[in-house]
């Protein structure tokens, strides 16, 4: 079984408790949205924490995606808005799942759209954008201007690294991409064990073994 790659994660969330913070207009839309935008509802989409927030119809946590991925998660998303702790949970998270509707928030959007982007633009941290595919098409839409509207800079970079996505709309594009960030953070190749184990499966009759973690040899 593979080992976990450890990372920090920060889930950049609303909660059921943030529904009175929200702008107006943006209220009005989700309330006609009926059941699937339920802040008296855990997992409708939220709960009291972000790691809990459920994104897409399918009803799966956050934290159960990254386990899936194979990424044992620190999850500081609580500690987010702590005075004396957020700071260093910018300097220590390695990679941000961001709900755009926080951008919609009277007071958390200022957290997002100013700290953590330039945390994120100059430090080259993780990042990806959870925009379901199941909303009406207005209310994405609207959405996704206001994240380039509001997140200009990593809207900038959206295409120069791999572990950054800037629109995850299925939950199994999420589950891919967080495949390809642990396979990222996880451990690379040395160059003597791919050329030992290369010799030893070459000797069992496999001319071009592809090898794309750290092989071990097991007796």
């Amino acid at each position: 079984m593979a080992h976990k790659i450890v990372v920090t994660v920060c889930v950049v969330a609303l909660t059921k408790q943030d529904y009175g913070e929200l702008d107006e207009a943006i209220k009005e839309k989700l309330d006609a949205l009926g059941d699937v935008y339920d802040f008296q509802t855990v997992g409708k989409p939220y709960a009291n924490s972000p790691d809990e927030w459920q994104p897409f119809e399918e009803g799966t946590p956050i934290r159960a995606y990254l386990d899936k991925a194979n990424l044992k998660a620190s999850l500081v998303s609580a500690q987010l808005y702590d005075p004396q702790r957020g700071a260093e949970v910018l300097k220590k998270t390695a990679l941000y799942i961001i709900d755009p509707l926080v951008l919609t928030h009277t007071t958390k959007r200022e957290r997002l759209a100013r700290e953590i982007q330039t945390t994120i633009y100059n430090t080259e941290k993780a990042f990806c954008i959870v925009l379901p595919a199941e909303l009406p098409a207005a209310l994405r839409g609207e959405l996704a201007d206001v994240c380039i509207n509001q997140l200009q800079s990593l809207h900038a970079i959206r295409d120069e690294n791999d572990s950054y996505e800037w629109q995850v709309e299925t939950a199994e594009r999420l589950q891919s991409y967080l495949k390809r960030v642990a396979r990222r953070l996880g451990p690379k190749a040395d160059d003597f064990m791919l050329s030992l184990a290369q010799a030893v499966f070459a000797a069992r009759g496999v001319a071009r073994p592809d090898l794309s973690d750290n092989p071990q040899l097991v007796t």
